[in-house]
């Protein structure tokens, strides 16, 4: 439990330090803690998922841990992708803070989106709008 915690608090570390301009790059035992933290979540029925595109080359999509937001490239089907991709263009175009209900896993794969930004890969297998609409979109 208390090394889930660490991993845990090192993922918000992170996610509030995400496209930040950083002097050096994160240490190798970094990507073991976040791996570590990405096995402990995998266990978690569903996930929530918003689209928060930065300024850098990171990856729009987020999902929330218990410590913070962590950016993950999202993966699975393309027709899944690609509608979640539109509902999300419309729901930022509309300025609608919106989160998704997702079913799916994290790879305990870690990648490096910045010099000094790790984030991971989420493989999606079907989400849900929690607002407006609650229409479920799941792989065939």
């Amino acid at each position: 439990m208390k090394n889930t915690l660490r991993a845990l608090s090192f993922l918000l570390l992170l996610g509030s330090t995400a496209c930040a301009s950083s002097g050096g790059t994160p240490e190798l035992s970094s990507t073991a803690e976040m791996r570590e933290g990405f096995r402990a979540l995998d266990e978690a029925p569903s996930f929530e998922l918003r689209y928060n595109p930065a300024a850098c080359d990171c990856p729009p999509w987020e999902i929330a841990t218990p410590q913070g937001w962590v950016r993950v490239t999202l993966l699975g089907d393309a027709e899944i992708l690609e509608t979640l991709q539109e509902q999300a263009w419309t729901d930022h175009g509309s300025e609608q803070q919106m989160v998704y209900a997702a079913e799916g896993a994290l790879a305990d794969r870690v990648l490096r989106c910045t010099p000094s930004t790790l984030c991971g890969e989420f493989k999606l297998t079907q989400w849900v709008a929690q607002e407006p609409s609650r229409t479920l979109r799941s792989a065939p």
